[in-house]
């Protein structure tokens, strides 16, 4: 056993796996969620099914979630350090959130999701605007 490497000699001192968690009241005993938010359009409308991804400082995909009927999710178990966290839904322009994380702190991170233009030669706004 103590040639694998995916053995850990002291259960305790293993790092907590990144966990996407249901949106709903607290409980106790229950992992209170480290980073939360809620994703809507422009018009204020919740975006439900939109991917939320969380990438740590390296570049590495730590969880992956979708929102909820609400707009909303929640992850927990993520490492302290800076993160990016990705949203993107159907039809609407991706965004992306930079945060530093730290021990014992919340983070809160919501978004407004702008929808894509319409057509083939269609380009994203900003860019139109400094082609003109």
């Amino acid at each position: 056993m103590r040639n694998d490497p995916r053995a850990v000699e002291d259960p305790a001192l293993e790092t907590p796996r990144p966990a996407a968690l249901p949106v709903h009241a607290h409980h106790f005993g229950e992992p209170v969620p480290v980073l939360y938010g809620r994703v809507q359009d422009r018009e204020g409308r919740p975006v439900r099914g939109a991917a939320v991804t969380v990438i740590d400082g390296r570049g590495r995909q730590l969880v992956r979630s979708v929102t909820d009927g609400t707009g909303e999710y929640a992850v927990t178990g993520l490492p302290e350090g800076h993160l990016s966290i990705v949203v993107s839904a159907s039809g609407l322009h991706p965004m992306v959130h930079q945060t530093l994380l730290q021990t014992g702190m919340t983070a809160r991170a919501d978004f407004a999701l702008h929808g894509m233009p319409q057509g083939r030669h269609a380009r994203p706004e900003h860019m139109a605007n400094a082609q003109s």
